[in-house]
């Protein structure tokens, strides 16, 4: 059953005032946060997929940390990025939480709400992208290049570096623009069903 038919029915039995109608609203409450959690998963794939990914990226930063000592050239641009993962995992796991709180006993305005604050923490990733990729795509390279190919690329002088933020800002806006673009239609749709809903 979809939101849109779950809409009707609730709006159908809204000019009804008896106990049946109520127990049939519980229900059609219930399917449809049921319904949206099933709609979502792909929310809580991929966080969990980001936060075991970094853990395991921050094992080899942490490694690479204890390797360079004394090389704040190597150490620096290392620590900016574990401080990025860091904050991630908090950002990730804040979005897990949200996402496991919304269950089919939750009242109409709490899960509209969760729902409000994954939608906004949706925009806040993306337009994050805008700083996060210029900002860190140099300390990313700096760090690979040496832990990799043991390749010091300060050697390359600042020309590289500049082409690099450069282009990184170019990278930054497309993908930027492209998510706009192509938001989680998923989230949209569960968003405009909960909001027809009202608490009894």
């Amino acid at each position: 059953m979809e939101f849109k038919e779950l809409t009707e029915i609730w709006k159908q039995s809204d000019m009804h005032q008896n106990e049946a109608i109520k127990v049939n609203h519980q229900l059609i409450k219930e399917v449809g946060l049921n319904k949206i959690k099933t709609s979502l998963r792909e929310i809580k794939w991929s966080a969990l997929f980001e936060i075991i990914l970094e853990i395991l990226f921050s094992g080899f930063l942490i490694n690479f940390l204890e390797n360079h000592q004394g090389q704040p050239a190597f150490s620096i641009p290392a620590a900016l990025i574990l401080s990025l993962i860091v904050f991630n995992l908090l950002f990730e796991g804040y979005r897990l939480t949200l996402f496991f709180s919304i269950k089919t006993d939750c009242p109409v305005l709490k899960a509209q709400k969760k729902l409000s604050r994954l939608k906004k923490m949706e925009i806040f990733d993306t337009y994050s992208l805008l700083v996060i990729i210029p900002v860190f795509a140099l300390p990313f390279l700096i760090v690979l290049a040496k832990a990799l190919l043991n390749w010091d690329l300060y050697e390359l002088g600042t020309g590289w570096m500049i082409q690099t933020i450069i282009g990184s800002l170019v990278v930054a806006a497309i993908l930027v623009y492209f998510f706009r673009k192509h938001p989680n239609k998923r989230l949209r749709k569960a968003i405009q069903f909960i909001e027809k809903l009202d608490e009894e």
